[in-house]
């Protein structure tokens, strides 16, 4: 903004230029926090004054020219001093940092019918998913006589055959493997007892009940 918007000597360091430097100059540090510092203090020493221009052809040569991949070097301006092509290395850089994978949580999750209601409970005040209904669960994979000890705990039992299968649910910073009893059940009153086609479950819920529930 200060740049482009208003002329001034101020470097304007986005992915682009993250980019087309680290080729250039063959920086194997990480995009991040680290590269912006080096970058920005560099670049502070050289940015010519109404520098609107100059940011906007950087920004423009990484949109067109430096690409993230199948970059047009035979093209670009910077490629006689560019280290990167010198050296072969483009294809390497700039180094991305290695995602964490999420964390995994299970859960045994029932599904306890009566007729077409289900029944749900809120979840706390706080923390993922919070106020929103949910479908009784527990933590870690039970099988079936654990699975009948917990529900017996909670004052419920399924009444007929119970089905039994996995779903999964992916959020932004975590993933949840459900394994899920269905089935019908002889007392709700434990829970709310809800319409499954009007109760507002979350996605991570809603799942549970099957793709023709």
């Amino acid at each position: 903004v200060g740049s482009i918007a208003f002329g001034l000597s101020t470097p304007a360091i986005d992915g682009n230029l993250m980019r087309i430097l680290s080729r250039a100059f063959e920086l194997y540090v990480p995009v991040g926090a680290q590269l912006f510092a080096i970058l920005y203090d560099n670049l502070k020493r050289v940015y010519p004054p109404d520098a609107s221009s100059f940011t906007q052809s950087f920004m423009d040569l990484g949109a067109t020219v430096c690409l993230p991949k199948n970059p047009k070097c035979e093209l670009c301006p910077l490629h006689a001093i560019c280290l990167a092509h010198k050296n072969g290395t483009t294809a390497l850089l700039p180094v991305r940092k290695e995602k964490k994978p999420r964390p995994v949580e299970k859960h045994t999750v029932f599904v306890l019918r009566q007729g077409n209601t289900v029944a749900v409970q809120k979840r706390p005040d706080s923390g993922l998913l919070r106020g929103m209904w949910e479908l009784p669960h527990v933590d870690g994979w039970l099988d079936e006589e654990q699975a009948a000890e917990a529900l017996a705990n909670m004052g419920v039992h399924f009444t007929g055959a119970v089905t039994m299968r996995h779903v999964k649910h992916v959020f932004t910073h975590l993933t949840w493997e459900l394994r899920v009893y269905d089935g019908e059940a002889d007392d709700l009153t434990s829970f709310t007892a809800r319409d499954k086609n009007e109760v507002a479950l979350p996605t991570a819920f809603r799942i549970c009940l099957g793709e023709n529930n």
